[in-house]
């Protein structure tokens, strides 16, 4: 994968939208994807996401045109499942949903790219 990994001044921690902040990491057809690197502290520092805000950042991700969709032990305990909202996400490429306690996903992923790694 080739692209730009960028480090953004503002709203470094990742907890609101960039839209909120003034920040746009939207690509036109043919540029590199933008890669967003997000310090998210220790593991103790990580707000884990009720189901709300999972549909929220899937939203927030169709609205920017994200390509990695980073859950990684991001999920409260309890959530075993993912909004129908994810097969929303037609520039996703890259999923990373580990160490989460997601029992089933929607059949809606079905309408995604064709994902070159593991879920």
């Amino acid at each position: 994968m080739v692209g730009t990994v960028l480090y953004p001044k503002a709203n470094q921690k990742a907890c609101k939208s960039f839209n909120d902040v003034e920040i746009s990491f939207r690509t036109k057809p043919g540029d590199m994807s933008i890669f967003v690197l997000a310090d998210r502290g220790g593991k103790e520092d990580v707000e884990k996401l009720s189901l709300i805000k999972v549909a929220a950042i899937f939203e927030d991700s169709v609205k920017t045109g994200a390509s990695f969709l980073d859950l990684h032990g991001k999920l409260m305990d309890k959530i075993e499942w993912l909004p129908l909202s994810l097969g929303k996400l037609s520039n996703v490429t890259k999923v990373n949903f580990s160490e989460n306690g997601i029992m089933a996903l929607p059949t809606t992923i079905g309408n995604l790219k064709p994902l070159p790694t593991n879920l």
